[in-house]
C-alpha cells in the first residue's frame, strides 16, 4: 500500500473516530431544559399541634427535551430539613397528562433533598407535579426557589400562589406588590413572572 493510500485511510478512520466521539459526548451530556413552573404554597395552623405550622408545597415544573434521542436523567430537588423544620412528606411525584414513555420516580429522600429521574422521549415537553408539607416550628418558612438559576437561563413563566391562613399574620413577603384576594379562611397572595430569574429564596416571616 502506497504512503498516500495509508495517510488518506489514516484520515477517514481518524475523522470517523472524531465523529462518533462528539456523538457519544452529545448524548452523554443531553440534559432536559427546565422551562417553566407554577408553584402553590399554603401556610396555616396545623390542627394536630398549637405549637406547629403547616406548610405545604405544590409545584408543577415544565421540561422540555429538545434531542433527537430519549432523556433519562436524575434531578436534585433541595426540601432541606432542620430541628425546626420536619423531613417532608410526599404527596404526590407524576407526569401531568402522560404520553408515550414519560415516566418520573422518585429514587431516593434525605434530610435535605429528594431525588427524582425524569424520562422524556425525543423532542418532547412534559410536566411534572411534586406536592409535599412539613410541620414548621418557629416564625419563618422557606423553599428553595435559587437553583432554578443552576439551568443556566431564565424560566419563560413563572407562577406563584400563597396561602396564609386565619390566625398567622405575615410580616415578610417574598416579593413586593401582590394581587391579594381575601377569603374566609385566610387570603391568596398572587405573583405571576415573566423571564424569570430568582434572586434568593421564597421565604415568608410571620408573628
Amino acid at each position: 500500500m502506497s504512503l498516500l493510500k495509508s495517510v488518506t485511510r489514516f484520515r477517514g478512520c481518524w475523522i470517523c473516530f472524531l465523529l462518533l466521539s462528539a456523538s457519544l459526548t452529545c448524548f452523554a451530556q443531553a440534559l432536559p431544559s427546565f422551562e417553566a413552573e407554577k408553584l402553590s404554597f399554603s401556610l396555616k395552623i396545623d390542627d394536630s399541634s398549637s405549637d406547629a405550622l403547616l406548610w405545604e408545597v405544590s409545584g408543577d415544573y415544565f421540561f422540555s427535551n429538545q434531542h433527537a434521542h430519549a432523556i433519562s436523567q436524575p434531578i436534585a430537588f433541595p426540601i432541606p430539613s432542620s430541628a425546626n423544620v420536619s423531613l417532608a412528606v410526599i404527596h404526590e411525584l407524576s407526569i401531568i397528562e402522560p404520553s408515550d414513555s414519560m415516566a418520573v420516580s422518585l429514587l431516593s429522600q434525605n434530610s435535605q433533598s429528594i431525588v427524582f429521574k425524569l424520562d422524556l422521549p425525543p423532542r418532547s415537553f412534559a410536566g411534572v407535579r411534586l406536592s409535599y408539607s412539613q410541620k414548621v416550628v418557629g416564625k419563618e418558612a422557606v423553599y428553595t426557589l435559587s437553583t432554578a438559576k443552576t439551568w443556566g437561563k431564565p424560566l419563560s413563566f413563572c407562577e406563584i400562589k400563597l396561602f396564609i391562613g386565619n390566625g398567622i399574620k405575615p410580616v415578610s413577603l417574598p416579593f413586593a406588590d401582590p394581587q391579594i384576594i381575601q377569603g374566609n379562611s385566610g387570603n391568596v397572595y398572587y405573583w405571576q413572572f415573566i423571564d424569570f430569574v430568582p434572586l434568593g429564596e421564597f421565604v415568608v416571616i410571620v408573628e
